[in-house]
């Protein structure tokens, strides 16, 4: 996938299921714009997948099988949101 823009990934960070958009939004909105582009474009990958595949990774940390990248990427959010979010 490309890199999309700020606003493109804000929306597409919309999942409509609550424990998702909590993590995905917040992070689309306040980290997107930092990260390398390598990482951007593994972003816009992540929010192409399955809400069920994002809930795995993302709530329930099971993240065995990734790449690399991907992996990291989802620690990063999770990351953020725990260090960010009350």
């Amino acid at each position: 996938m490309s890199i999309l823009s700020h606003n493109q990934v804000q929306w597409a960070a919309r999942r409509g299921t609550l424990e998702l958009d909590l993590l995905l939004m917040p992070f689309a909105k306040d980290c997107y714009p930092m990260l390398q582009d390598a990482e951007k474009a593994e972003f816009c990958a992540l929010l192409e997948q399955k809400d069920e595949l994002l809930s795995q990774w993302l709530l329930m940390g099971d993240i065995k099988g990734l790449s690399q990248e991907r992996a990291a990427l989802i620690e990063k959010i999770q990351s953020y949101v725990a260090n960010n979010i009350s």
